[in-house]
């Protein structure tokens, strides 16, 4: 768990940049050849993000957590949340092993999902 300093996708790559599919290939490749597999994240998409302003911001989800097969049956209702962070560039992750158990039950969870980025009324909507 901890920043790989390379994504799996390109869509966990949100720039005007495209990343390099040869490096993308081969993090996966070492992933496979390891059995380690990504755990998944609920939160924002990303997990760096460099602060620039407009054409020069990079977003990317350079941080995350991956387990072997072994670990994910003894584990099997593990979960990674992407949290917010005031003083990084890159996000806290956390790892929970257990469900939480929300007070209010039935209450409506709203996560983001990567397909509305190409969701033109994105902006819209949010504002």
């Amino acid at each position: 768990m901890g920043d790989f300093s390379e994504v799996m996708w390109q869509f966990e790559h949100f720039s005007e940049t495209r990343r390099n599919e040869r490096r993308m290939e081969a993090f996966r490749d070492v992933l496979d050849v390891c059995d380690m597999h990504d755990l998944g994240f609920s939160g924002r998409p990303w997990t760096y993000d460099n602060m620039q302003s407009g054409r020069r911001n990079v977003r990317v989800r350079l941080d995350r957590a991956v387990a072997s097969s072994s670990w994910l049956n003894m584990f099997e209702n593990a979960a990674v949340d992407h949290l917010a962070s005031l003083c990084s560039d890159h996000c806290p992750i956390l790892l929970r092993t257990s469900p939480t158990v929300h007070a209010s039950v039935g209450a409506k969870i709203l996560r983001y999902e990567i397909m509305w980025k190409r969701e033109e009324s994105l902006v819209e909507t949010v504002e």
